[in-house]
């Protein structure tokens, strides 16, 4: 659900592609060379501090359980101090998916049923007591680290 939509999206932003998987032979080698990592094995902590180069962005779309816990595709304590950029897991692409999720929503509910006036997202509590809760108006730009939001959706009909 990942590797071939964004092979795409970057191909046509005229990126150089080159696409791996858990079992490439000397996949530390040929990770390590790159300026961006990508990853979205399904393989618990797969990528370690070895696997990238100084400063390179690392972007985990993978979310296991290990033990009880969530954790990426990326070990996040070994890669912080090396790269550039990493996104953590939970809070990382996840809160991205759900904002274009509500912005696909309000496209199709535009054409269905009217104009969508707002949407309000709440937080839960376990987001900690200092998290606002976030109002969006119909252009969503959203990139922020929810667990467990509620979603409201105002439709002026």
């Amino acid at each position: 659900m990942v590797g071939l939509p964004l092979i795409s999206l970057l191909l046509r932003e005229n990126a150089s592609v080159n696409v791996y998987h858990s079992k490439t032979v000397n996949l530390k080698e040929k990770t390590s060379l790159a300026d961006i990592v990508i990853v979205a094995s399904g393989c618990p902590l797969l990528i370690k501090e070895d696997f990238v180069k100084e400063d390179a962005v690392v972007i985990d779309v993978g979310i296991n359980r290990v033990d009880g816990k969530l954790c990426g595709d990326c070990d996040f304590l070994s890669l912080y101090d090396k790269v550039s950029y990493i996104t953590p897991v939970p809070g990382g692409v996840g809160p991205m998916t759900i904002a274009m999720l509500m912005h696909n929503v309000i496209k199709a509910a535009k054409g269905k049923i009217g104009i969508i006036d707002s949407i309000i997202i709440k937080t839960h509590p376990s987001n900690g007591p200092h998290t606002p809760n976030i109002f969006i108006n119909s252009s969503i730009k959203l990139l922020i680290s929810l667990k467990n939001p509620v979603i409201i959706i105002r439709l002026l009909l």
